[in-house]
């Protein structure tokens, strides 16, 4: 992972930067408040770590609105002033123009559905190319472990490495959820023994103890980038029960912006009807908790986006931009196939469900591998056609690998379900007690008055209004990470 600076007198003429087809090396690019030099590289941390990238860094007001809102940054943007995520679709050009150097940024979906192939699928093709993504990236002088769950994704990459006939040690990690509905550990479990690998159980904590709490903000003074997704604790929670430093990660994660990015049926409905009424939301001044909120959503927001709205965000921080401006000129797509692909596909997936093993595999040194997201098993993908990849009909998606599962693994997905990953967050907060509210009425972002109105009104809510307490747990999670990441990250400068 090579380190490049440029000063503005190296740069003669324009310089392109652009990632892989599906974003499995984004390449991270710094550029200095005087815009006299640019350093860039797909590795986070040699970027953080550079001599010249001055820290603490500046943190962003419009990354914390978009945190706050919509729960993730748009990229290329981050939640830092100065550095930028090149990835899926996106080109950088770098020149220099009146003795300082510019950045523009450009950006072309390339995996429209219209511009999919009209081959017919190849199942050992398939497996084939999985198998050499993943066994060509593994360092064999470490340990392996494969996050896996009872869905499609990362049972191809266990199959593919059975079926290659790869044997050196790999360990399938679960997590038991306490929802027994969601909980895959004993599926996980049974096709760990059908391959004949190694399965290891992740359990929640019944209680935490002072390394668990040594974890969680060694997590958060260490983590190169914040991601809110709900199962973010989980992850330093994790290396209490498996040592997971310096070893290979390899991860499921990556395919569905290639794949088809299929949408449940609810979620179909409310962007193609209820999305009329979004205009609505420039004169809401409801409560974020309240359930009309989640009716005034662009058909953007409905792919994912949520968190508190403009009434609120604005209250508690006061430098807070509208994100809906930004989503709403984000992209004209009208297929909402399309649409949730660059939206959920790109910023959603890569910078709230990737990033947060993105993070963990900075913080243990880690050697992460993304299977689906290698390139030329993107490129094969896509040659299919879209018939055996997903049912625009009936909204079911991932086709042949359900045909593959249900005839090697005799693993029926229909049947099966979607259980998702139910890491339980709220417990967590109710074992750290005090700590959650003591964290975010700590932290200086907020303002000091209106962030304790808002943090006893979500949690005298909580016991009034049981239906939404959904989503209020959802904002106090939300609240607690910004403000856990802020009062403790090393890198970024704090607004004492």
């Amino acid at each position: 992972m090579i380190v490049n600076k440029l000063n503005k007198q190296d740069i003669k003429d324009e310089i392109i930067l652009k990632s892989d087809l599906a974003g499995e090396f984004p390449i991270y690019l710094y550029i200095s408040d005087a815009k006299d030099y640019i350093i860039y590289s797909t590795s986070i941390e040699k970027i953080l770590n550079h001599e010249d990238v001055i820290k603490p860094l500046k943190v962003s007001e419009e990354g914390i609105s978009f945190l706050l809102q919509s729960g993730v940054v748009p990229l290329p943007k981050t939640m830092y002033e100065n550095i930028f995520i090149i990835s899926i679709g996106t080109t950088a050009t770098i020149k220099v123009n009146q003795n300082q150097i510019k950045i523009d940024f450009d950006f072309n979906f390339p995996f429209l559905n219209k511009d999919r192939g009209s081959e017919k699928p190849d199942k050992d093709k398939i497996l084939d190319l999985l198998a050499e993504a993943t066994i060509s990236r593994i360092d064999k002088s470490k340990k392996t472990y494969l996050f896996h769950s009872a869905g499609k994704d990362s049972n191809m990459i266990a199959l593919a490495l059975h079926k290659a006939k790869y044997k050196e040690d790999i360990t399938l990690v679960t997590y038991k959820s306490q929802d027994e509905t969601k909980d895959e550990s004993a599926i996980s479990k049974s096709i760990a023994d059908k391959l004949n690998f190694k399965h290891k159980i992740l359990n929640l904590p019944k209680q935490l103890n002072e390394d668990d709490y040594k974890n969680i903000e060694n997590y958060f003074s260490n983590i190169p980038f914040l991601t809110v997704d709900n199962a973010t604790l989980a992850y330093p929670l994790y290396s209490s029960q498996i040592d997971f430093h310096d070893t290979n990660i390899i991860d499921g994660m990556g395919n569905d912006v290639y794949i088809g990015h299929i949408p449940g049926k609810t979620e179909f409905l409310m962007q193609k009807y209820l999305s009329k009424f979004s205009f609505l939301s420039k004169f809401n001044i409801l409560k974020s908790e309240h359930k009309i909120n989640s009716l005034l959503k662009l058909r953007h927001e409905n792919t994912g986006l949520n968190g508190f709205n403009q009434f609120d965000s604005i209250k508690i921080f006061n430098q807070s931009i509208n994100t809906k401006k930004n989503w709403k000129s984000e992209s004209n797509l009208k297929n909402y196939l399309d649409l949730r692909a660059h939206i959920r596909g790109i910023h959603i997936d890569q910078e709230i469900f990737i990033r947060k093993v993105r993070n963990f595999s900075d913080l243990n040194r880690s050697h992460l591998i993304l299977p689906w997201m290698n390139e030329e098993v993107v490129k094969y993908l896509f040659t299919i056609d879209k018939g055996y990849l997903f049912d625009e009909k009936e909204l079911k998606n991932k086709l042949i690998l359900r045909d593959i599962l249900k005839e090697d693994l005799d693993l029926d997905s229909d049947k099966l379900g979607k259980k998702g990953y139910a890491f339980d967050y709220w417990k967590i907060l109710i074992l750290m007690g005090d700590k959650v509210r003591d964290e975010i009425l700590s932290c200086k972002l907020w303002d000091n008055k209106e962030i304790k109105i808002l943090i006893d009104r979500l949690y005298l809510n909580l016991q009034k209004k049981p239906k939404r307490a959904s989503k209020i747990k959802s904002l106090i999670h939300r609240l607690y990470l910004i403000s856990a990441w802020y009062n403790h990250n090393k890198y970024i400068k704090k607004n004492d």
